[in-house]
């Protein structure tokens, strides 16, 4: 007897969604790291800082974030919800910044703040806000995909789905 090898229809529906939120998270941020260096004029030591930052912040969500949303709401929820943090956290980095308040520092990249506000939005707000999104939604999708996936055939549909997109973290 031949076993088929096709999958079944939730789990390439699943695995649909995947590949576009990945397309659509990925595609933007592709050069997040040039982009901040040029657009707030950061050094590679305040890029790096941001991204351990954006670490503590995915781990955290991870822990606390993830678990209480997927008991309150449904995957469809969790997943539109994270689509609508993306995009307005890029509504809001959009607009320019504009000097709001006076303030000086002894720190460069306090510096950096006072000069532009909206680098102040971006790292308080909108960067730990995208982290913890993009951890939340990837938690969501591969526990959906765990469901949906044959119990014998988990190990290898993870495997799969990991293999699909090359990052599964749109801020990096």
């Amino acid at each position: 007897v031949k076993k088929s090898m096709a999958l079944p229809r939730s789990v390439m529906t699943v695995a649909a969604v995947k590949l576009a939120s990945q397309f659509a998270a990925v595609a933007p941020y592709t050069g997040r790291s040039l982009y901040a260096l040029d657009r707030w004029n950061l050094s590679k030591k305040d890029v790096a800082f941001l991204a351990s930052f954006k670490s503590v912040v995915g781990v955290l969500a991870s822990w606390f974030l993830a678990p209480r949303l997927a008991r309150r709401f449904e995957f469809w929820t969790v997943i539109v919800v994270v689509g609508l943090v993306f995009l307005f956290s890029d509504l809001v980095e959009a607009v320019p910044g504009a000097k709001l308040f006076q303030c000086e520092s002894d720190t460069v990249f306090i510096d950096k703040v006072c000069a532009d506000p909206s680098l102040f939005v971006y790292a308080v707000f909108l960067f730990p806000l995208n982290a913890a999104a993009a951890q939340v939604g990837g938690i969501a999708i591969r526990a959906k995909f765990t469901e949906v996936v044959p119990a014998s055939q988990t190990a290898a549909a993870l495997a799969s789905l990991a293999s699909v997109v090359v990052a599964d973290d749109p801020a990096r």
